[in-house]
């Protein structure tokens, strides 16, 4: 995986030309991979954005039917466990995301601020609303944490989404937002200098595949290097493809992909949540998939639906609120559920559908007026979200 990641960027970096692989004389498929090379946003990643918000909204809402407190029912969280998988998603399409947008400021050090400001809007306006409520609730009562919530060391870096003192987070789901950061930080130095930057990013990618097969290091190490991280790359590739035009046949990694991901989630389903290894594999069938999905896009043979594009721009949002408020509504859920007897499945699907209502709400309400806000921008002209 890191060998693909180093010389996906050896092309980035020492071939100044376009790079056409044809299978086959396609010359229109040619064509349509030329004129789409340019675009920042495909509409199959906010797709995916979407669809993996909602498979971890689904994935916690389950953990709570399964949780001793309420309905103790273990056998529906095994069942949803594969929506973690959501989170290798989420990193793979980051890597890809974050090259294509900023493709043409590589070695632009006079970008670096305009990236760095972006980067910045994006992730922390939200998150910080977010977390001033949760912040809020276990200052008021403390008896709903594990304890650590109070924690000034914890609160900081929260905030700052640095691990600084502890490796613990307010916000649960926000574990995922410091390796986000990490990348984003390193990607800045591709900005500020590009060999020197994909040099370091390289080195970063290497020291967490080394840290996959020979662990070492304390917890902070382990964490700054996790494996994880490896999935970064392989979303680079994938816009390391689609900017210098590789012509690849589109159908060729679907069903390689989907296998991946249902094996994995096969795996889940009997053992419970997955060790790295099968996370690695899940982002490799994340990887593999939506690389598909781009190919056919790209050839202008998959259209996506307005409504499943829309999913995509509130999922930032959907995956912030999603599990302050399963938080409460399990609680509600299972108090009702002692007077009105309905399914279990009833229940969870009122949980997510009140989970992801919420999170579109606030994206309605309160995440796109600040992105418009920030952009200086009319609402069409506003910062995708993909971005």
């Amino acid at each position: 995986m890191a060998l693909a990641a180093v010389r996906a960027f050896s092309l980035c970096q020492n071939n100044p030309g376009n790079i056409l692989i044809l299978p086959t004389a396609e010359s229109k498929v040619q064509a349509a991979n030329t004129v789409n090379s340019e675009r920042k946003v495909f509409a199959s990643l906010q797709a995916g954005r979407g669809i993996a918000a909602v498979a971890v909204v689904v994935h916690h809402a389950a953990a709570y039917l399964g949780d001793p407190r309420f309905w103790n029912n273990e056998w529906y969280t095994r069942q949803f466990d594969f929506g973690a998988f959501g989170v290798e998603f989420f990193f793979v399409l980051s890597g890809a995301v974050i090259l294509l947008a900023h493709w043409k400021d590589q070695g632009q050090a006079n970008s670096f601020r305009s990236y760095a400001v972006r980067r910045m809007r994006r992730i922390y306006p939200i998150y910080w609303i977010v977390l001033a409520g949760v912040i809020l609730v276990f200052q008021l009562n403390p008896m709903l944490g594990m304890g650590y919530e109070r924690d000034g060391w914890v609160i900081l870096s929260s905030i700052l989404l640095v691990h600084i003192g502890s490796l613990e987070t307010i916000l649960r789901v926000a574990w995922t937002l410091f390796h986000e950061l990490m990348f984003y930080v390193l990607f800045g130095a591709i900005i500020l200098s590009r060999s020197f930057g994909y040099a370091l990013l390289v080195l970063w990618f290497g020291a967490s595949g080394l840290m996959l097969v020979v662990p070492f290091g304390g917890p902070f190490l382990r964490e700054s290097l996790s494996p994880l991280h490896l999935l970064f790359a392989l979303g680079m590739v994938i816009a390391v493809i689609i900017r210098r035009q590789i012509v690849l046949r589109s159908g060729m990694f679907l069903i390689p992909g989907i296998a991946l991901l249902a094996y994995t989630s096969v795996w889940t389903m009997l053992y419970g949540l997955p060790d790295i290894n099968h996370s690695l594999l899940a982002g490799i069938g994340s990887f593999l998939v939506l690389l598909d999905l781009i190919l056919f896009e790209r050839e202008g043979r998959l259209q996506v639906p307005a409504w499943i594009n829309f999913l995509g721009d509130a999922s930032y949002s959907i995956y912030l609120v999603h599990f302050p408020l399963l938080s409460l509504t399990a609680r509600v859920c299972f108090l009702l559920s002692q007077r009105v007897n309905i399914s279990l499945w009833a229940w969870l699907a009122l949980q997510v559908l009140f989970a992801v209502a919420a999170g579109i709400i606030f994206h309605l309400a309160i995440e796109k007026p600040l992105l418009r806000m920030f952009s200086g921008t009319s609402m069409r002209k506003a910062i995708p979200a993909v971005e």
